[in-house]
């Protein structure tokens, strides 16, 4: 554990480093580097970040939101930039029938596996959320830059064509998830919903602010017995086993960024 051995910039160095390994490693072996960031990234909100000192934790917990912010800022700025660039001819068609199976293949997904899942379930998934899971369901620009990337003759019409889903996506489904919620009556009419993550925290007037998903976990102590006992299979053993494994003891009584702030 660094927290006893090193100082504050080696802790975050390191920490940057880790992040990347799983997208170098995964697409080494020509596997998906979004999904393994995506899993790492899990998993060091969970276990890793506690292991740091406290001013390496507010550090990185700003660095990764002011990254976050920059890119999503240049990813939409890239994509309105391209919109009035891209040539569509012949890719109009293409993109209509793209859209239309991309709706039927979430449909295809998220219905019949909400319906199993809700076999296992004390709490059932709704039908109005599993409407607006797959309302919602966007689809940006990694599609975008790995269409750029497609050979061949038909290039720019892919390209296009993946550009129009895009937008639409985008623009109608986006921007109509706020009046669905409110149609389906889930959110109230006074309710503010951001679509980004960086400009609800901005709202709130701290990057350092974090999900509930990231405070430190206290499955046992404290917790009525009743409580205990509703623990799941995976909450059991990441108490029992995980977390000593990949946590130091100091970190048992660490508090969240959040905590820290205020």
């Amino acid at each position: 554990h660094l927290r006893e051995l090193s100082s504050s910039p080696l802790e975050i160095s390191l920490m940057l480093v880790f992040s990347y390994m799983p997208y170098l490693l995964a697409a080494s072996m020509r596997l998906s580097g979004i999904m393994a960031i995506f899993v790492g990234g899990i998993i060091m909100s969970h276990y890793t970040q506690w292991n740091l000192s406290e001013e390496a934790r507010k550090v990185t917990a700003a660095m990764f939101k002011t990254l976050s912010f920059a890119a999503e800022t240049f990813l939409f700025s890239y994509i309105g930039l391209s919109a009035v660039t891209v040539d569509y001819t012949n890719s109009v068609q293409l993109a209509v029938a793209g859209l239309g199976l991309c709706l039927v293949g979430r449909a295809l997904n998220i219905f019949p596996l909400a319906f199993i899942t809700n076999q296992f379930r004390t709490k059932k998934i709704t039908f109005k959320v599993q409407f607006v899971l797959w309302f919602s369901g966007l689809r940006g620009i990694i599609s975008f830059a790995l269409a750029l990337n497609v050979p061949g003759a038909d290039h720019d019409v892919i390209a296009a064509a993946t550009l129009l889903i895009v937008l639409a996506t985008i623009i109608v489904f986006g921007g109509g998830t706020v009046p669905t919620l409110r149609a389906l009556n889930m959110i109230e009419e006074t309710d503010k919903i951001y679509i980004s993550k960086a400009a609800n925290d901005q709202e709130e007037g701290s990057l350092l602010r974090r999900e509930d998903s990231d405070r430190h976990p206290n499955y046992g102590s404290g917790m009525p017995e009743q409580v205990q006992q509703g623990q799941n299979w995976f909450e059991r053993l990441d108490e029992k086993v995980l977390l000593p494994i990949f946590r130091h003891e100091g970190a048992q009584t660490a508090t969240s960024v959040e905590d820290d702030h205020h």
